[in-house]
């Protein structure tokens, strides 16, 4: 794991600022987070949640109040979901084409954003392609996927 952290933005009911020392440093696994590099509006504050992750690209939670997590793979080709929950880490997706660009959850169901496609991933763990051989070569590739208040799915 290459150490990138997932991070809250958590508001005080008090007024605290972030101090401007170093008391706010964590180690995590090589990297370095120090909260006061920061910068956050008066009274709210940084805290390190969920550590561990391969370059987190998206976070979304369900009905249920777990937070699914997108690791998009570009570093190790492996991209996958994972979700986050009051007992830890499970992996519920996985064999994408990497890397994945966003993730949307609607109804029970994943919408996975993925170099060349847009894919479904149902409760059952069933996969559907609902749009394939989209332009994604180099850099730029088909992006965020998101429902509108229109009910429509739309992605960059």
């Amino acid at each position: 794991m290459n150490g990138y952290g997932v991070i809250k933005m958590k508001y005080l009911k008090e007024n605290v600022k972030i101090c401007n020392d170093n008391s706010g440093v964590k180690e995590n696994s090589g990297r370095r987070f120090i909260a006061s590099d920061i910068y956050v509006p008066e009274g709210y504050r940084i805290e390190l949640f969920a550590s561990g992750l391969n370059a987190p690209i998206s976070m979304v939670f369900t009905e249920e109040g777990d937070l699914l997590i997108a690791e998009s793979g570009i570093l190790t080709d492996d991209p996958r979901i994972l979700r986050l929950s009051s007992s830890g880490y499970d992996i519920i997706a996985s064999d994408f084409i990497a890397p994945i660009h966003g993730l949307c959850y609607r109804d029970r169901t994943m919408y996975v954003s993925q170099r060349g496609y847009i894919t479904s991933v149902k409760p059952d763990g069933t996969y559907v392609h609902l749009l394939s051989g989209l332009p994604s070569n180099g850099d730029y590739c088909n992006n965020q996927v998101t429902f509108g208040p229109d009910g429509k799915l739309y992605y960059g």
